[in-house]
């Protein structure tokens, strides 16, 4: 966790007392490889700070699964939609 936090507030410009007010306020999820979080269609206004693991937008084509970005620990995600 150290290193996803001290990431963070270098690439953000934070002091760690920031991140660690941050986090107070938010509740730590665990997803299995895979898992999808967010479906075509669907809305998810949910923020998430990467702890641990690979997040990686995709979407469809034809069957075909289309790459969109990679999130790695200390980077933030969400789905844009889930605020349009």
């Amino acid at each position: 966790m150290e290193t996803m936090i001290k990431k963070f507030c270098k690439k953000y410009k934070l002091p760690e007392s920031t991140l660690h007010e941050l986090l107070s306020h938010m509740t730590e999820v665990r997803f299995s490889k895979g898992e999808l979080i967010i479906s075509e269609g669907e809305r998810n206004s949910n923020f998430y700070l990467l702890k641990k693991g690979i997040w990686r937008a995709y979407y469809l084509t034809d069957g075909t699964e289309n790459s969109l970005w990679f999130a790695a620990p200390g980077d933030t995600a969400c789905s844009s939609w889930g605020y349009v």
